[in-house]
């Protein structure tokens, strides 16, 4: 039938839909439901290889994290890719289509100021408290003037700094007194420390470069409550049953409407969740419950 999307503003059109598959699917020479699930299946392993790409490079193991599904898409896909990544948790939040606007209202405003100083610490430690002034004054002003805040705001400084003849520098943390002061003995002993943090090894005889200094500037802002929801137990009441196609199965599944999910109220998949700005998808496997804030926690407890 017809679906609306986008706050009511667009109805999908089932058949215009089916028309559109089928051109593929003869293509293919595959049948409809095929095709659309073929469809889905190529749309996951693309998220999955550039999920795996970050995780290699930060060298983590993506099965200690929870997967957060946000955009009108992430949570019809979320629980699918989590299986292929082999994550147990999954969480749907509130507006999952506008979490990015709400993490725009929720965050403080930050910039990022570099200086390029490329010289030995012994070298850049005359000017560097008059480059943190100026770097303090960018920022400042940036905040106040380009901004309009008028609130709190915090400063962190850092240096990227290497070994002299090093291809890579690593970020430290200052303290603002060290750059005002020019204080090389804490300076020294904070890159000597991280140094041996991130590479297990330093050498406080070498010669120290400092490449760049960075200033974060992060001004504070009011956050807007979030409501709690009301509580039940139990299971959560279904609209109404429908077939669902799910890995190449026709099975039933509960149709929920978000807006009366309760606190409390657990559920599990095969399931479909409706809202105005997405559609979730649960399937077998998946159960899960309502936190107090509304979003969805979802646990992969067995495979189909």
């Amino acid at each position: 039938g017809h679906h609306n999307l986008a706050y009511v503003s667009v109805a999908l059109n089932l058949e215009n839909a089916r028309e559109a598959v089928q051109t593929l699917a003869e293509a293919l020479s595959l049948s409809l439901e095929e095709t659309a699930e073929a469809i889905i299946q190529v749309a996951v392993s693309g998220m999955y290889m550039e999920i795996n790409k970050l995780t290699a490079r930060y060298g983590v193991d993506i099965r200690d994290f929870a997967l957060i599904t946000f955009g009108g898409a992430g949570p019809m896909l979320g629980c699918l890719l989590a299986k292929e990544l082999k994550m147990r948790t999954i969480v749907i939040p509130t507006t999952p289509g506008v979490t990015s606007a709400l993490g725009g209202l929720v965050a403080d405003i930050r910039n990022d100021f570099v200086r390029t100083v490329f010289a030995s610490l012994e070298e850049a430690l005359p000017n560097l408290p008059e480059t943190y002034e100026m770097l303090k004054a960018e920022a400042i002003n940036w905040l106040s003037n380009d901004q309009n805040h008028e609130g709190n705001h915090v400063l962190h400084p850092s240096a990227d700094m290497r070994y002299a003849g090093q291809n890579f520098e690593i970020e430290v943390s200052m303290e603002p007194s060290w750059l005002e002061n020019a204080n090389e003995n804490a300076i020294l002993a904070e890159f000597h420390k991280r140094h041996e943090e991130v590479y297990a090894f330093c050498d406080e005889d070498a010669e120290v470069q400092i490449m760049n200094l960075r200033l974060v500037v992060t001004g504070e802002i009011e956050k807007p409550s979030l409501k709690r929801l009301p509580e039940s137990k139990g299971l959560a009441q279904p609209l109404k049953e429908i077939d669902v196609r799910f890995s190449g199965k026709l099975r039933t599944a509960l149709l929920y409407e978000r807006g009366n999910l309760l606190a409390g109220h657990m559920l599990k998949g095969p399931a479909v969740i409706a809202q105005s700005d997405t559609t979730s998808c649960i399937p077998e496997g998946f159960e899960g419950i309502v936190d107090p804030h509304g979003n969805i926690v979802l646990k992969w407890v067995s495979e189909e």
